[in-house]
């Protein structure tokens, strides 16, 4: 059986609640497009394609044929996974600092000056990777072929990351003075 591009049922027909006369096919490929755009990752923009079918179909089947509210339900929806990354980068690099300081700070009372605040803030504002090496290495304990493997990159990048982030910390917390130093 040839694929015409229509959604069908068990019994060969269209399939329950999808509207008919719609060319698949051409906003699937319309919509992917789009998706590649935005995502710049041709299984994320797969995924969001189905996503946004999916949610079409769910909420407006009547509007199915209208490529201008797939466009939009796709964007949207990319636009929040985006925030939801953010928010969950966020939340890590405030999860990632605490785990950091308690093994650099190793029972020691916290100061009033806000010492550990500090700490968490520099640790978050580190990029991605320079905050997943970190942690990694630091909180979590593995060696450098091991972070290597879990960022899926060379062993020279993780030791780059872990250099970088280092530096960065150490300058934004240069005036803290010797409880800054062993970073």
């Amino acid at each position: 059986m040839r694929y015409t591009g229509e959604p069908s049922g068990s019994d060969g027909g269209p399939a329950p609640g999808v509207p008919s006369g719609v060319d698949w096919v051409g906003l699937r490929e319309r919509l992917r497009r789009i998706a590649l755009g935005l995502t710049r990752d041709r299984h994320a923009a797969e995924d969001l394609v189905q996503e946004a079918i999916a949610r079409v179909l769910a909420t407006r089947p009547d509007l199915a044929h209208h490529e201008g509210y797939a466009v939009t339900t796709l964007t949207r929806r990319w636009l929040s996974e985006q925030r939801r990354a953010s928010r969950r980068a966020a939340w890590l690099g405030r999860y990632a600092a605490g785990r950091v300081w308690a093994v650099f700070d190793a029972g020691a009372s916290l100061d009033a000056d806000g010492r550990r605040a500090r700490f968490e803030r520099a640790v978050a504002d580190l990029p991605p990777t320079q905050r997943a090496a970190l942690v990694l290495r630091v909180a979590a304990g593995l060696d450098y072929g091991s972070i290597a493997a879990a960022l899926e990159c060379e062993v020279g990048a993780v030791r780059s990351n872990l250099h970088l982030a280092r530096a960065r910390l150490r300058k934004a917390l240069a005036d803290l003075g010797p409880e800054g130093d062993g970073v």
